[in-house]
């Protein structure tokens, strides 16, 4: 006589030696049962301050962003002088993008230092239409103008993360 055996039998035969085993395994899951929950409750909390430090990070970002833009309209109203550089309106952009340069991301850091050339640009350059970051002639406000879009798309694509 042929003698078959199930795949009951076969996982019983395998996995569960004695027929204690389960009682023994609920006996374990039972008595670790308090620390398992410690450690999800652990883990849960360091998730937590994670996602409060990225929260308070991005509220940061924001505000600077929002400073350095309202900032660049200030910078435009300054008088094309000798000593433009030296106009406390300038010095407060360019500090602005110094701090930007500390906790942006890096598309932003970039499009930020472009804003930043370009209106140097429109202060310093002598020309009429000058060449843009992306290798287009624009007249120097049409390019301030370009860069500052972009500045802005970049910081608006970093915060929407």
């Amino acid at each position: 006589m042929i003698a078959a055996i199930t795949t009951d039998e076969n996982v019983t035969d395998c996995f569960l030696w004695e027929p204690s085993f389960l009682q023994w395994l609920g006996e374990v899951i039972s008595n670790f049962g308090p620390a398992f929950a410690l450690f999800g409750v652990v883990w849960l909390f360091f998730l937590k301050r994670q996602s409060d430090r990225e929260d308070e990070a991005k509220r940061e970002r924001r505000k600077l962003y929002r400073e350095f833009i309202a900032q660049s309209q200030l910078v435009l109203r300054v008088p094309k002088e000798a000593d433009w550089a030296e106009d406390e309106r300038i010095r407060t952009f360019w500090a602005i993008q110094a701090e930007i340069s500390l906790i942006g991301t890096d598309p932003v850091i970039d499009a930020a230092a472009g804003f930043v050339v370009s209106t140097n640009d429109f202060f310093m350059s002598l020309e009429q239409k000058i060449m843009g970051r992306d290798g287009v002639m624009r007249t120097k406000f049409a390019n301030v103008s370009h860069s500052r879009d972009i500045a802005i798309a970049e910081m608006r694509n970093e915060l929407r993360d």
